[in-house]
């Protein structure tokens, strides 16, 4: 699913975020019509290589990503903030060890399929009464969905992303081409938005526009 950098921006501006989705957020993914669209965002500043309990003595390369859904429909929770964890493709070897993820789903065969686990710490906040709810832990789980398996190729490659964050943030602004040109070798959209506290990493809109609404 694309839209216009215009259209996006408009979504961005009409849904209310959390703290921690303010500070330096990719959106990994968006979905829905009006009155119903559901944003995703991830969070850039808290990477984790530090696996679930069951997995420490398991020697399984590991990432942990937070990754918030904020929803626009009145009958849905306000957000829900998933852990996310995701075993990532072994890199050992000197010809492995920068091996992108584009590369590596063409060595396995298998493109855009993830295993992740929904981790301890994850909570939703309710809408009728702003209290928050627990959100169980998962068994581990395979999926292709968009959304995860964008999610899954930035924990998994979050040294590359992190290079490419800190190349594309020049003084108050942000290289959006630069950064694009580098995700989409990792076999990301070129077109992911980036929320910080200072700016967004699209341009700027009038959000009274009719393409607003």
């Amino acid at each position: 699913m694309r839209a216009t950098p215009l259209l996006l921006a408009c979504l961005v501006a009409g849904l209310a975020f959390p703290t921690q989705v303010q500070a330096l957020s990719v959106i990994v993914h968006y979905q829905g019509a009006a009155e119903d669209r559901e944003v995703y965002f991830a969070d850039m500043r808290s990477f984790s290589s530090q696996p679930p309990e069951d997995m420490a003595a398991t020697g399984t390369r590991v990432r942990a990503l937070p990754v918030t859904v904020v929803y626009e429909n009145p009958n849905k929770p306000e957000f829900v903030y998933m852990e996310l964890f995701f075993k990532c493709p072994e890199r050992s070897g000197p010809d492995q060890e920068g091996r992108t993820a584009a590369e590596d789903r063409q060595a396995t065969g298998r493109r855009d399929t993830v295993t992740f686990q929904i981790g301890p710490g994850s909570y939703l906040l309710r809408r009728a009464d702003l209290k928050t709810e627990h959100v169980p832990q998962s068994d581990w789980k395979m999926s292709d969905a968009p959304m995860l398996s964008k999610a899954g190729i930035l924990a998994c490659n979050h040294l590359q992303v992190d290079q490419a964050l800190r190349a594309a943030i020049k003084n108050d602004s942000f290289d959006v081409d630069g950064f694009g040109q580098r995700i989409a070798k990792l076999g990301l959209p070129a077109d992911m938005t980036v929320i910080g506290e200072h700016w967004t990493g699209q341009s700027s809109v009038d959000t009274q526009s009719p393409l607003c609404a």
